[in-house]
């Protein structure tokens, strides 16, 4: 079962099944910002084996959309050209292992069509650096 914790310093949720990161954690951990499917901690947790804890992010420059591929319609995380200042919103799964992260980038790097970036997301009032997966 999900608990939650908020967190006073930087004033965000964060959801978590056993106990949620510390600190240092969230400012040093491998993290990963989703804002598709794998924002459904059911979905996440069938996929790992666990729900990583997670909260709540924010990325500038990016906005959600569909190309079609092979008569398939592909959702991809897409550069806002024009506008920077854009903001996507999604989850940010915390302190992951690198057996959990590998996990999600052998799901998002399937059929070669995403690439992993690593970009500034906003939690609360802290910005931490995590993982994506953006078009190729």
């Amino acid at each position: 079962m999900l608990k939650s914790l908020y967190h006073p310093g930087i004033q965000t949720l964060i959801f978590f099944e056993n106990s949620p990161p510390n600190d240092n954690r969230l400012r040093e951990g491998t993290h990963v910002f989703v804002c598709g499917a794998l924002q459904n901690p059911k979905k996440t947790g069938s996929l790992l084996g666990s729900v990583p804890s997670f909260t709540y992010g924010a990325v500038k420059g990016f906005h959600r959309g569909t190309e079609m591929i092979n008569n398939r319609e592909i959702p991809f995380m897409l550069p806002s050209e024009g506008d920077p200042d854009k903001v996507l919103t999604g989850i940010v799964w915390l302190d992951l292992s690198g057996d959990q992260l590998s996990k999600i980038e052998a799901l998002e790097l399937e059929n070669n069509y995403r690439k992993r970036i690593r970009l500034p997301v906003q939690i609360g009032e802290l910005q931490i650096e995590a993982f994506t997966y953006v078009k190729k």
